[in-house]
This record gives C-alpha cells, sequence and structure tokens, in this order.
C-alpha cells in the first residue's frame, strides 16, 4: 500500500474501469506541453547547437580559407546555444513550480549544475 498524500495521488489522468477509456486534465495537458518543449529545448541547445559550435571551433578552423567566418559561426552557434537554453531552463523552472510536491533531485541537480558552468 502506498502513502495517499504527495505525489501519489497527483494523478495526470482520470480511467474509467467500465468503458476502459482514459482521459487527461487539461492541467496534465499543459504539464506535458511544457515537459516536451523543456526536453526539446535543452536537447537541441545543449545536444545540437553546442557541440556543433565545438565541431566547427576544432575542425573548421584548420582551413586557412574559412579564416573569420569559422569564428564567426562558432560564436553564433554557441550564443544561439546558450540563449536557447536558458529558455529551456526557464521552462524547467515553470514545470517545477507546476509540480508541487514532485522532486527529480538528480535531473534538477544536473541541470543547476550545468547552467552555472555554463555561465561562467
Amino acid at each position: 500500500m502506498h502513502d495517499l498524500s504527495g505525489a501519489n495521488v497527483q494523478s495526470m489522468a482520470t480511467l474509467n474501469l467500465l468503458s476502459g477509456q482514459s482521459g487527461t486534465t487539461g492541467t496534465a495537458n499543459s504539464k506535458i506541453k511544457i515537459n516536451h518543449i523543456h526536453g526539446m529545448l535543452n536537447a537541441i541547445s545543449w545536444g545540437i547547437m553546442m557541440l556543433l559550435g565545438v565541431v566547427i571551433a576544432r575542425y573548421v578552423r584548420v582551413f586557412k580559407s574559412a579564416d573569420p567566418a569559422w569564428f564567426y559561426l562558432h560564436i553564433t552557434c554557441q550564443t544561439s546555444a546558450y540563449i536557447v537554453g536558458v529558455v529551456g531552463w526557464v521552462t524547467g523552472l515553470l514545470l517545477g513550480n507546476k509540480s508541487p510536491g514532485i522532486q527529480h533531485n538528480a535531473h534538477r541537480t544536473i541541470g543547476i549544475l550545468l547552467f552555472c558552468l555554463t555561465t561562467l
């Protein structure tokens, strides 16, 4: 038997056992939508754009014909990735505020450390 308080009773959908149909509430839909936005923004920012900026700085810089262009591409990728990452981080904070009693400590700690290190 689990506790009947906190995260255990914060369901995201209702289930009609007679018909087998399930439905989500309006709040659950907005949480799921924000969750997807948070994940996509951070995946694009930290997983694609930041790495693309590193690849440009590491591998495109060796070509003499791309001398000033590689730097501007690198800066554009890194700056854009940081801005998109900030927006993703803010959506994560909003998602955390909409979910009282639910803690994702490891995820939160990694996000805060990544954001602080990148800001530095």
